[in-house]
Parts: structure tokens; C-alpha cells; sequence
């Protein structure tokens, strides 16, 4: 919640004016939400991530310098590490939702939380500090996704994004001389 101060300014009508300062409160309105689409490799230390994020707010806004965090657990507890670099957010838009990519190193295990709007510096997380949009409801703020690496077997190609299964068959040509 944040406050403000505003001149109130009151004119009678026989003309005479009188004023005084009003305190309001405004209470947090921003529920923001994170959605993975994908994560692939991308070398190998690093994996490609595509997401939508959203603010839940009637008239919700994606704003600029909205942090999203990627973990190798969940974040709430000691054992997460912050995988590296946190994105932020470029420039804001009248969009209620909008889809972004961003590479980041990978680590094993391969289950991945991402969180939206937390400081991505301590542990546990999901608080706000002076960097955090402020809120109306941060637990839900965290997803997961488990990412298992493509393999190759007896000719074939197995591919997991997000949790359906693609399967390709491979044939092997001779390398042009």
C-alpha cells in the first residue's frame, strides 16, 4: 500500500474558497503470473526459456523492470539456487499478458521454478522489497516445469518440451565430399 497527499479545493456558491490536504491510502491492485510455453537447450550449460507473464489485475499492465527469477528448486526454501541472469521486463505496454524469452544456465536436476515479481537475492523469496511491484497476492507468483534433455537411441530422436513427448526418426546420409 502506498499513500498520497492531494490539495482538496472547495468553492461555496457565493464564491467563498476553502481548502485542506487529504491522506489517501491506495492499496496494492498488481497480481502478476508467470506461465512457461517452453524450455529447450540451448549449449550446453544454458537452456532457452519462452514464458507469458501476466497481470491478473482487471486493468493490469506488464510494467517495466518486472523481475522474473529461474531456480533449480523451490524457491521459498534454503535449498534453491538463483539460476542466472534474472530477466527483466524492457519497456511497459497496455497489454494485460505478454510472452517474452530468455536464455539462463541450466543445472541437474532439470525441474525449473520460474517467479515473477520477487527480489532474487535471499531465500526465502516471494516477499516484497524496495526493487517488487507491490501486489495483492504473491503465492501465486511461482510455477514449475520439468525439463528432461532431447536423447538420442537406435535411430531416433526423442524430444521433451514441457511434458508431451515428440518422437522424430533419424537416417544417417553420407557427408558430402
Amino acid at each position: 500500500m502506498y499513500t498520497i497527499t492531494k490539495k482538496l479545493v472547495a468553492t461555496s456558491q457565493y464564491g467563498c474558497i476553502d481548502s485542506a490536504f487529504s491522506v489517501i491510502d491506495i492499496p496494492p491492485a498488481d497480481d502478476f503470473t508467470i506461465a512457461i510455453s517452453t524450455i529447450d537447450c540451448a549449449g550446453k550449460d544454458s537452456v532457452h526459456a519462452s514464458f507469458t507473464l501476466c497481470n491478473n489485475f482487471k486493468r493490469g499492465t506488464i510494467p517495466a523492470g518486472l523481475q522474473v527469477t529461474f531456480y533449480d528448486a523451490d524457491p521459498q526454501y534454503s535449498g534453491a539456487h538463483l539460476l542466472g541472469p534474472v530477466f527483466i521486463t524492457g519497456s511497459s505496454g497496455p497489454a494485460q499478458c505478454a510472452s517474452f524469452a530468455h536464455f539462463f544456465k541450466r543445472t541437474l536436476p532439470v525441474k525449473y521454478l520460474p517467479s515473477s515479481n520477487d527480489n532474487g537475492t535471499t531465500i526465502p523469496l516471494l516477499l516484497p522489497n524496495d526493487k517488487t511491484f507491490l501486489e495483492k497476492n504473491y503465492s501465486n507468483n511461482t510455477t514449475s516445469i520439468t525439463y528432461i534433455p532431447f536423447d538420442v537411441n537406435a535411430g531416433t530422436l526423442r524430444r521433451y518440451p514441457s511434458s508431451r513427448a515428440t518422437t522424430l526418426q533419424l537416417s544417417a546420409h553420407a557427408a558430402p565430399e
